[in-house]
């Protein structure tokens, strides 16, 4: 499997396991999509790596969700 220079979606990215794949993944070059319930833990997550975009949500069931994910290379610093 190859892992770097990956664009990867992580669920509960901002603390946990999630927050460690994010680490991880993020040192190895590939841009990282978080997605979570609690917001304050994304800010500190993407205060600590930089570059990544964030969305806060429960579950991405509406068409707007999909639609932000389908485009997240657009808003990705």
């Amino acid at each position: 499997m190859k892992l770097t220079s990956n664009t990867i979606l992580i669920t509960g990215g901002g603390s946990g396991i999630g927050y460690e794949l994010t680490k991880q993944l993020t040192a190895l070059g590939n841009t990282i999509l978080i997605t979570g319930r609690d917001q304050a833990k994304m800010d500190r997550a993407k205060a600590a790596f930089q570059k990544f975009t964030t969305f806060r949500s429960e579950r991405f069931r509406s068409e707007s969700d999909r639609h932000s994910l389908r485009n997240c290379h657009q808003t990705i610093s």
